[in-house]
């Protein structure tokens, strides 16, 4: 198993001051830190900068949220569907239980992050940077993280139905115990990556193999047999164990 050491945002949470969002609109360049939000944002999170915040069940769909910063934040349970963050910089950042359907941070800087138990179909992060993250028990269906750095990135338990790919940085990054039917990814960005035998079996075709289920000769001529990639006679080969 390769390690992930992702650190965790520097919160104490008791000590937060609360902040309804409704209650005061956000102003594009705003400042803020050492804050409990609760409630539904409004006004403009544009180039804002948060340190040591915690978004507790906030709803922050209805705001740009564009190159803003986020450092030692944790997002609870919060409704980011559709927001555009785009070159948005995060460290330490939580994402937990939250809905993320059509999230849009193109060109983002991401260290130390954690994302369990969203919902993340349509998910865009072209050309992102992602150092020392994790994610797990997500759903990335028709996600696009073409031309990103994901390098020793893990993927537990995810969905990545369709999710696309090509062109990333992909070195160590782990896909072990997700879902990988219909990822979509060029032959060369797979060097690295680590997989299972089974989950190797999707790919092969992209390496101009035939994968051969059994140890019998060439196209089953002693008993072998030979398929399609993805043949696998015990089911499906898009999710292996580990991980």
């Amino acid at each position: 198993m390769l390690k992930n050491l992702v650190a965790p945002p520097r919160l104490e949470i008791d000590e937060l001051e609360a902040r309804d969002l409704a209650a005061f609109p956000l102003a594009a360049e705003d400042v803020l830190e050492r804050a409990h939000c609760t409630g539904s944002a409004v006004g403009d999170g544009s180039r804002s900068r948060w340190s040591e915040a915690y978004f507790d069940r906030c709803r922050l769909n209805a705001v740009p949220w564009t190159a803003a910063h986020w450092q030692d934040v944790r997002f609870e349970e919060c409704d980011l569907a559709n927001v555009t963050a785009a070159g948005a910089y995060g460290a330490r950042v939580e994402f937990l239980g939250c809905r993320l359907l059509g999230f849009s941070a193109p060109e983002s800087s991401w260290y130390d992050i954690l994302w369990r138990d969203c919902s993340a179909n349509l998910v865009h992060f072209r050309y992102a940077k992602f150092v020392r993250v994790r994610f797990e028990n997500c759903d990335f269906k028709d996600a696009d993280f073409q031309n990103c750095d994901l390098r020793g990135a893990v993927f537990h338990n995810c969905k990545l139905e369709g999710a696309q790919f090509s062109f990333c940085q992909l070195d160590k990054a782990d896909w072990r115990g997700s879902d990988v039917t219909g990822l979509r990814v060029n032959a060369a960005s797979l060097k690295g990556v680590v997989v299972t035998p089974f989950q190797a079996a999707c790919f092969g075709k992209l390496l101009g193999l035939r994968v051969s289920w059994t140890d019998g000769e060439a196209n089953g001529a002693a008993g072998g047999k030979t398929g399609p990639v993805g043949d696998d006679p015990a089911g499906s080969p898009g999710k292996g164990s580990g991980a």
